[in-house]
């Protein structure tokens, strides 16, 4: 049990419900939302569902003076949609797919306000992640069962390229980017039918997959990200789709997964992002009442 706890010998702090100030956000947070962080302090995340219902609203929480507002619609503004993708690179805001419009993909820009309509990608996507790196987005995941491509969008010159098919057949699992390497982890297995916790690796400048130990527990629709050499997975439903709220840590030198224990209420569907060395986690489903999360965690490991 202790190694449980401890990571490289130092037990972590618990997760904290913020201060009174972030509450103005609360009216503003969804499920299946996309995301992305603009300089270390703004976070902006993108539609996704409201009592059942999707909107195309763009919000940006500012953890400098803990507010959450919208933006305005100029441009061609994309469909009010769920499970969308997102990045921020820069100043820009990705946002790929969804549910509807799974071929939108469109950038819009904090210094002007404005949307842009790009390239669609060669197939149907939404329900996973995507990352960035050296100038190409990267995004991994099925939408049904059948083959599928891993896929590459260049920035610089506004195209698309498959980079050959994935070893596995998963949706809703997640995927994020460290040190030039794309960790994809957990979700719904199509070949296998369930939640089976399997997690891969792929090298980018080999182009190269592997595969990684699996999850401690075995979810999907979870969250995560990276701090440091350790990726952090949040929540997620299993495999009677029941709702989580377990922190798994996987330590990238060692090549293990810890048990962190439990980070507040069970959700589903959530968002988390990175600012400032401290995880954000908010929105999603929460269990045991069916209905959007109205609260923010913040967690500094």
């Amino acid at each position: 049990m202790l190694e449980a706890l401890l990571i490289g010998g130092k037990a972590e702090p618990i997760w904290s419900v913020p201060t009174i100030g972030v509450e103005t956000a609360l009216p503003y947070l969804y499920i299946n939302a996309a995301v992305g962080v603009y300089m270390d302090s703004v976070l902006i995340n993108f539609g996704g569902a409201k009592d059942g219902v999707v909107n195309n609203e763009l919000r940006y929480y500012q953890s400098s003076n803990k507010t959450m507002a919208t933006s305005g619609a100029a441009g061609t503004v994309p469909l009010a949609k769920g499970y969308s993708l997102g990045c921020m690179v820069g100043d820009n805001f990705y946002v790929l797919g969804g549910s509807p419009g799974p071929r939108e993909f469109h950038r819009w820009s904090w210094l002007t306000g404005t949307w842009v309509t790009l390239a669609s990608p060669p197939r149907n996507v939404w329900g996973s992640s995507l990352v960035h790196y050296n100038g190409y987005l990267y995004m991994a995941g099925a939408t049904a069962l059948g083959a599928v491509p891993l896929l590459r969008y260049q920035i610089s010159s506004g195209t698309w390229v498959a980079l050959g098919n994935m070893p596995f057949q998963v949706m809703f699992g997640r995927m994020v980017e460290r040190n030039g390497w794309l960790y994809f982890l957990g979700g719904y297995d199509y070949v296998e039918g369930g939640r089976n916790g399997k997690c891969y690796f792929y090298n980018i400048a080999a182009g190269t997959w592997g595969v990684l130990p699996p999850l401690l527990y075995h979810v999907s629709e979870h969250t995560a990200v990276v701090i440091g050499s350790r990726i952090y997975v949040m929540g997620g439903a299993d495999n009677v789709s029941k709702r989580t709220n377990a922190m798994q840590v996987y330590d990238v030198p060692t090549n293990t997964w810890y048990d962190r224990g439990v980070f507040g209420p069970a959700s589903n569907s959530a968002q988390a992002a990175v600012m400032n060395g401290k995880i954000y986690l908010f929105g999603g489903t929460e269990a045991p009442v069916v209905g959007e999360n109205l609260k923010m965690h913040i967690y500094k490991p």
